[in-house]
């Protein structure tokens, strides 16, 4: 599942579509139209973006109202795997209980 966290306290935010620029994280408060949470941010590079921006931003913390902003969205594993399912048809919700699904004795 891909989703689009905060840079400063990591929280998951519901994105549809682009970053409004007064979008401000849930849990801190944060800006969220910021250079920090775009995917073209780069320290090593001229300006911190990667892309040609006419002028470098210079608190990449802060909102600013830059066109070229693409949330970095970020590929989260586990929380929409499905459930072990057992031999037998039926679903286990612990790991310990899937290992004991499949390597106990059948009686």
């Amino acid at each position: 599942m891909t989703v689009f966290r905060c840079r400063m306290c990591g929280v998951r935010q519901q994105l549809s579509g682009s970053v409004a620029l007064d979008a401000v994280c849930t849990s801190c408060g944060n800006d969220l139209h910021t250079c920090s949470n775009c995917i073209h941010f780069d320290t090593s590079r001229p300006k911190e973006c990667r892309k040609p921006v006419p002028v470098r931003v210079t608190n990449k913390t802060r909102r600013n109202a830059c066109e070229l902003m693409t949330p970095n969205t970020v590929q989260e594993f586990g929380s929409d795997r499905p459930a072990v399912v057992t031999p037998d048809g039926g679903a286990v919700s612990s790991q310990r209980a899937a290992f004991d699904a499949l390597f106990s004795k059948k009686k």
